[in-house]
């Protein structure tokens, strides 16, 4: 075996043919659907709920940043389609790209600010009283997702530290250990609370939905996300 062969590095190589497909029709679908009901919110919150209470003012901003991420996706629905050739400049392709992450992760963090507010009420009901109120390479242009080929490795670094852990794991741990405490709160019986057992089982299923929502909305994206770098 000469020199050469034994310096080959062997890498793993994914087809990724099957995302020209995938993705466009996910990006259609959840635009579809997204828009619609988020304007729809948007809508309610402007017009119809009067006043405010802290935890619409953290709704509103989550129906906002979801909107925001919805009208990036026909773009790279279209991107897609084209098999990674994007139509339009670099500099817009940036504006994309920045708006589809920075949405991500600001709905993440509002739903977090939810799970917090929620989990103070249910677990810390007296004070929640006082802290509760509102005081208001070819020819084809390619739109890179993650970054230059030169700056991968950097890339990688960032993307695992901030995106995945500080802007993911964190939020994903607090939600997922106030919820659980705050369903741990729930069964307990507790004679002098106001609630009802058909209140207490309806807030356990609102929780339930919160958690399935964030696991289905998230996780998996950057499960497959953190995977596909890291053997890249």
């Amino acid at each position: 075996m000469d020199d050469a062969q034994e310096n080959l590095t062997y890498r793993c190589i994914f087809d990724e043919d099957f995302k020209y497909i995938l993705l466009p029709v996910s990006y259609g679908i959840v635009f579809a659907f997204g828009f619609i009901l988020n304007v729809l919110a948007l809508y309610i919150f402007i017009f119809r709920i009067r006043p405010w209470k802290v935890v619409n003012i953290f709704m509103f901003n989550l129906a906002l940043s979801d909107l925001l991420y919805v009208l990036s996706l026909p773009f790279l629905a279209y991107y897609y389609s084209k098999a990674n050739d994007w139509p339009f400049s670099e500099a817009f392709c940036k504006i994309v790209r920045f708006l589809f992450y920075t949405s991500l992760y600001c709905s993440i963090l509002f739903l977090l600010c939810i799970s917090i507010y929620r989990f103070l009420a249910v677990c810390y009901p007296l004070r929640f009283l006082q802290w509760g109120k509102n005081p208001m390479s070819d020819n084809s242009t390619v739109c890179h997702d993650t970054s230059k080929i030169e700056l991968f490795d950097q890339f990688v670094i960032y993307s695992t530290v901030n995106l995945s852990i500080l802007f993911f794991c964190v939020p994903f741990t607090i939600l997922i250990i106030s919820y659980c405490y705050m369903i741990y709160v729930l069964i307990q019986p507790m004679e002098s609370s106001t609630q009802t057992a058909e209140s207490k089982k309806k807030s356990i299923k609102m929780i339930i939905t919160v958690m399935l929502v964030f696991i289905i909305s998230f996780l998996p994206f950057h499960v497959t996300r953190t995977f596909v770098l890291l053997l890249s």
